[in-house]
C-alpha cells in the first residue's frame, strides 16, 4: 500500500466549484439620435444669474466713474470705481479689474495725489502679479507710464515700461486692451525726439480702436499723434480739448492752424467729424 501523500502547509486548499449563476441576457436595441438628444436648452442656475447681474452693475459703476473722470469730478470717479473693482473681483472679471483701477488711479493722478497713486499702482500690480492677472498687471505698468512721465525718470526707463505692459497683452490676444497699451507707448515717446516711433504707435493705437469699435479711444490715440512742425504742438489734440469740454471753437482754432499742413488736415478734420457724433 503506497504511503500518503505529503502535502504542503502552504499548498492552497482544492477551490470549491461555483454553483452556476444564470447570466442576464443582452437585448439589443438600436439607439437613435433622438435619444440622445437634449430636451431644451440649458438653463443658467441662480448664481450664474446673480454673477451676471453684479458684472451689469459693475459696468454701469465703471462707466459713470469714467464719464465723472472725464468731467474732473475725480472724488467721485474713485468712489463709483472702487465699487466696481470690489464687485469685479466678486466675480472674476479680470479685464473688469484692470479697468476699474486704471480709473482709480487716474483719479488720484486727477487730484494731483501723486504719491499716492504711484503707491496703489505699485501695490496693484504686485497684487495682479501675485493672482495671476496678467491684464491687471499690465494695466498697472501703463498707469506707471503715465506716472513716470511727470517725473524725472530717463525716457529708456519708460519706453521699456511701456513696450513690456504691450507685450503681455498682445500674448493675451485682447485688442481693446492692445489698443490701450498702443496709446501708452505712443505717449512713452513724449520726451525723447523720436517722433516717428510715436507716430507709428499712435495710428497703430488709432486702428486697434477702429476695430473694437471705440470711437472715444480714437479720438485719444489720435490727440498722441505728433506733427511734422518744430514747434511742438499736436494738432490732433483737438481731440482731447473737444472731449474735456473746450467745444467746438477750439477745436475749430486748432483746424485753422493746420490748414498749412496738408498731411495733418485730414486727420484733424477726421476728428472734429469723430466727435460730432457723440
Amino acid at each position: 500500500m503506497a504511503p500518503p501523500r505529503s502535502v504542503s502547509p502552504f499548498a492552497s486548499p482544492r477551490p470549491l466549484r461555483s454553483p452556476r449563476t444564470a447570466t442576464p441576457k443582452v437585448i439589443k436595441r438600436n439607439i437613435s439620435l433622438c435619444d440622445l438628444a437634449d430636451d431644451g436648452p440649458a438653463q443658467l442656475d441662480s448664481l450664474d444669474e446673480n454673477r451676471a447681474q453684479v458684472g451689469k452693475e459693475a459696468r454701469s459703476l465703471l462707466k459713470d466713474a469714467q464719464e465723472a473722470c472725464d468731467e474732473e469730478a475725480f472724488q467721485a470717479a474713485e468712489r463709483a470705481a472702487q465699487d466696481a473693482l470690489q464687485m469685479f473681483r466678486e466675480i472674476g472679471d479680470r479685464s473688469g479689474v484692470a479697468r476699474a483701477l486704471r480709473c482709480i488711479v487716474s483719479a488720484y493722478q486727477g487730484r494731483d495725489e501723486l504719491d499716492a497713486a504711484y503707491n496703489r499702482a505699485s501695490e496693484e500690480l504686485e497684487r495682479c502679479r501675485a493672482n495671476g492677472n496678467k491684464l491687471g498687471e499690465a494695466a498697472m505698468m501703463m498707469s506707471l507710464v503715465d506716472l513716470k512721465l511727470l517725473q524725472a525718470v530717463r525716457p529708456k526707463e519708460v519706453i521699456s515700461l511701456a513696450k513690456t505692459a504691450l507685450a503681455m497683452v498682445q500674448q493675451l490676444k485682447d485688442r481693446a486692451w492692445e489698443a490701450e497699451g498702443l496709446v501708452t507707448l505712443a505717449r512713452s515717446y513724449e520726451n525723447t525726439q523720436k517722433g516717428e516711433n510715436m507716430l507709428r504707435a499712435a495710428r497703430a493705437a488709432v486702428e486697434a480702436f477702429k476695430q473694437v469699435g471705440d470711437r472715444k479711444g480714437e479720438a485719444k490715440a489720435l490727440s498722441e499723434s505728433p506733427t511734422p512742425t518744430t514747434t511742438g504742438n499736436r494738432f490732433q489734440r483737438v481731440a482731447w480739448h473737444h472731449m474735456v469740454g473746450c467745444g467746438a471753437d477750439q477745436a475749430l482754432h486748432y483746424l485753422a492752424a493746420a490748414a498749412s499742413l496738408n498731411n495733418e488736415v485730414m486727420e484733424v478734420a477726421g476728428v472734429i467729424e469723430l466727435l460730432s457724433k457723440y
